[in-house]
């Protein structure tokens, strides 16, 4: 039988579609089209939910480049065949729920470039061979809930440059030698019981990406982040036990989104939050604990989003504040123990709405939005609390106002 025939036949005896890419279904007219399966490039196997098993032409496909293995529910292995495939660079294996274990002969896909495993359930372990995937830049491990931990083969990939990690809830450590991976850009954990994180961390100097959210078992953070100097953006949302950020932190010159929502238990920022001059992003929603911030905080001269929404422990804002020049957005939705920040000088503008706080300089004009309840626990709105000299225009009036201070007629007094 052709190789066409039995692609046929196997449609027809499973009742599912095989695609020659994401478009075009494979089917015996290819055959009057010129079309070699053989040669073929993309397949993908949709919705075929009583497959238990693969069939032995996809051995053949030496062609093939892609291979989807979306929504295989039943299928319990996959055949050493895989092997075969000696041009394959990528594989997608999605909703493969049944799914125990990966063949041994994944080592062999020497040109694989990313492999994708999403909602394999019973997937307990990756095999060892994963180590010989030179090619290989990308793995992304989504849900895969019995998976117990990353194979330490995995560090010894030398074109790895993204490692996702997402609820796969049974892994609770990484590879202390993930030192040995040389060009990793992107490193995200999410979603799992990992209760530490290597001080081989800091040996990734390429990373630029660094997500740590939801993991509820970490309490803290190595000193040796300092020297990931090419990182842009930290993401420790949602650890709901860590208690504090390093003094380190301020070694990080090339970061500019700092993301700590959820941290319940942190209670304060390091002064040398300061030296982050390349932050731009600064979002620290429900982070129920902290109560106040370093005057440092006034130094981050490229700031433009600073969200505070739920921190209602929070009962002051530094006095610097009237620095952050490049303040767009300043959310303080429900910081409802703030009181207030009072001018030191008549240099310092105080606005009042609610709370007060401090923004500009005499002689300066400009717009910023201003994130606040529209009504306070006492009662009064937050209109009536403005001073004349803001002019406010509406534009949610149920969740926000747009701000525009305009200085040039205040009476400097």
């Amino acid at each position: 039988m052709t190789l066409t025939k039995s692609v046929s036949a196997y449609q027809q005896r499973h009742s599912c579609v095989c695609f020659l890419d994401r478009w075009h279904p494979l089917s015996t007219g290819l055959c009057h089209t010129g079309v070699s399966i053989a040669a073929m490039e993309r397949l993908a196997f949709c919705y075929p939910h009583s497959l238990t098993c693969l069939p032995d032409f996809v051995g053949s496909l030496s062609g093939l480049k892609i291979l989807d293995l979306g929504y295989c529910f039943h299928l319990p292995a996959i055949p050493e065949a895989l092997g075969l495939l000696s041009n394959l660079q990528e594989l997608h294996i999605n909703n493969g729920w049944d799914l125990t274990h990966l063949p041994d002969s994944l080592g062999s896909l020497t040109a694989l470039r990313k492999l994708i495993l999403s909602c394999c359930y019973s997937l307990t372990h990756l095999p060892d061979s994963l180590g010989s995937l030179t090619a290989l830049e990308e793995i992304n491990i989504n849900n895969c809930r019995s998976l117990i931990r990353v194979q330490d083969s995995i560090c010894s990939l030398p074109a790895l440059k993204k490692l996702g990690d997402s609820c796969c809830l049974m892994i609770k450590d990484l590879p202390a030698s993930l030192s040995l991976l040389p060009a990793i850009t992107e490193l995200c954990v999410n979603d799992s019981l990992l209760q530490h994180i290597p001080s081989s961390i800091g040996v990734l100097s390429t990373l630029t990406k660094l997500t740590l959210s939801w993991c509820s078992s970490i309490t803290h953070f190595p000193d040796s982040i300092s020297a990931l100097h090419a990182l842009e953006l930290l993401d420790l949302s949602w650890c709901p036990r860590l208690t504090h950020i390093p003094d380190s932190i301020g070694a990080l010159c090339a970061l500019k989104a700092l993301i700590l929502d959820g941290c319940k238990k942190l209670k304060k920022l390091p002064a040398s939050i300061g030296l982050l001059t390349a932050l731009k992003r600064l979002r620290m929603q429900w982070c129920t604990a902290i109560i106040c911030f370093p005057e440092s905080l006034g130094d981050l001269s490229v700031l433009e989003v600073f969200d505070l929404r739920g921190c209602y422990s929070l009962t002051s804002l530094p006095d610097s504040m009237d620095s952050l020049r490049a303040l767009t957005v300043f959310n303080l939705r429900e910081c409802s123990s703030l009181c207030s920040v009072k001018a030191s000088t008549a240099e310092k503008f105080a606005h009042t709405f609610g709370a007060t706080f401090k923004i500009g300089a005499p002689c300066d004009s400009r717009a910023m939005e201003i994130i606040v309840d529209t009504e306070r626990r006492d009662g009064n709105s937050f209109m009536s609390l403005l001073p004349r000299d803001v002019t406010v225009t509406c534009m949610r009036p149920y969740l926000r106002y747009h701000v525009e201070l305009t200085f040039q007629s205040f009476n400097w007094s």
